[in-house]
C-alpha cells in the first residue's frame, strides 16, 4: 500500500488500521509456522515411509 494511503487510513481511524494491520501479520506468520510444520513433516517422512538419512 502506497505510503500516502497508508498514512490517510492511520489518520482516519488510528484503532482500525492498527487492528487490521495486526490481523495480517497474524495471518502472515499463521501461514509461515503452518508451511514450517509441512517441511518438517515432508522431512520426517518421504513416501509415507520415515525418512532415516540424515
Amino acid at each position: 500500500m502506497p505510503e500516502k494511503l497508508v498514512a490517510a487510513a492511520m489518520e482516519e481511524n488510528p484503532i482500525a488500521f492498527k487492528r487490521e494491520f495486526e490481523d495480517q501479520m497474524k495471518a502472515r506468520i499463521d501461514a509461515r509456522i503452518a508451511q514450517v510444520r509441512i517441511d518438517v513433516a515432508q522431512s520426517i517422512y518421504v513416501d509415507g515411509e520415515e525418512n532415516t538419512s540424515e
